[in-house]
């Protein structure tokens, strides 16, 4: 689930709510490119091919299946190039790991479309690696916590500390060479009320009240596929014959525009919708485990007072 809402096409408000809360990148959301775009197709193809051409255990499988899927690699046009990697456990010679995966992201532009007037080493962005934890790694109990390039005595930033040589372009750069991040669900520590958020939602996929538009949209991806697949399917059938209906009223009123009959065809339409949402409603209401009365409501527009007269019609 963290991968896909990470590191899904669609899902790119949420990717943006993510980087600009916990890591503090105030990036627009058509700057974001997808590296490694989730596809369950990839992930099905990587189960084929092991089971085919491997002898391996449930475990093991399930170790090199979590390698398929393991990074959430993100560019952000002219600002950085993003990792995020989820860790459930401690993984052997982590740091060695953590620090192979940032440089390899960071050489990963190298000499990449270099023009005639840069220099071998221009093409080269900014990294930003953030590693999620499901395990205490530092002493302390904060959450987040950041490392970049420093001055061991005077702790200032490798960038600052050379930014008046810098030539003028250069000067306005605005993040170090190389970041990186912890974030440890399992800390509870956090300056910023919006970490807090994060690290709650990940760890329990419910959204804290007052959380951002962001984890609001997260946590109705995670609540849908908590359903069960006969939920999952009466949803998607009530969003598509919604889509339907409306784009059916749409042509319906451009006709009638010309015909002069607008109103009629719009009272026509309105009816129509009613009638497929009551059907809808009453095919939820029949399940063996119906979902709440409000779901009910907010999925199909229509007032749990008359769910209630329609469920109390279906049980008699």
């Amino acid at each position: 689930m963290f991968k896909k809402l990470f590191s899904s096409i669609e899902h790119k408000d949420i990717i943006r709510g993510f980087l600009n809360e916990v890591l503090g990148l105030d990036v627009r959301t058509e700057d974001i490119f997808i590296k490694n775009p989730y596809s369950i197709e990839s992930y099905k193809e990587g189960v084929k091919k092991t089971e085919e051409t491997e002898a391996v255990n449930d475990d093991e499988l399930d170790t090199k299946l979590r390698q398929i899927v393991r990074d959430v690699t993100l560019s952000i046009i002219d600002l950085a190039d993003v990792t995020i990697e989820m860790q459930l456990a401690k993984p052997k010679n982590f740091l060695k790991r953590m620090h192979y995966y940032l440089d390899e992201t960071y050489t990963g532009n190298y000499n990449v479309d270099v023009g005639e007037n840069d220099t071998l080493y221009s093409s080269l962005k900014p990294v930003v690696a953030l590693n999620v934890l499901d395990f205490n790694f530092f002493k302390d109990d904060r959450a987040l916590r950041t490392f970049t390039y420093r001055d061991d005595e005077t702790r200032e930033s490798l960038e600052s500390g050379i930014r008046e040589t810098l030539v003028a372009e250069q000067a306005t750069m605005a993040r170090p060479l190389k970041q990186i991040g912890f974030f440890e669900l399992k800390k509870s520590k956090t300056k910023d009320e919006a970490v807090a958020n994060w690290r709650d939602f990940i760890k329990t996929g419910i959204p804290n009240p007052g959380a951002s538009p962001a984890i609001l949209e997260a946590a109705k991806i995670v609540q849908y596929h908590r359903l069960a697949p006969e939920e999952r399917e009466v949803i998607d059938t009530l969003e598509k014959t919604l889509a339907t209906s409306h784009a059916v009223y749409l042509n319906m009123k451009e006709e009638a525009h010309a015909e002069g009959h607008a109103e009629g065809h719009a009272e026509g339409h309105a009816e129509g919708s009613r009638e497929t949402r009551e059907e809808i409603a009453e095919r939820m209401l029949r399940m063996e485990n119906p979902l709440p009365l409000k779901d009910i409501s907010a999925l199909t527009s229509i007032g749990e007072t008359e769910l209630t007269d329609l469920q109390t019609r279906i049980l008699s």
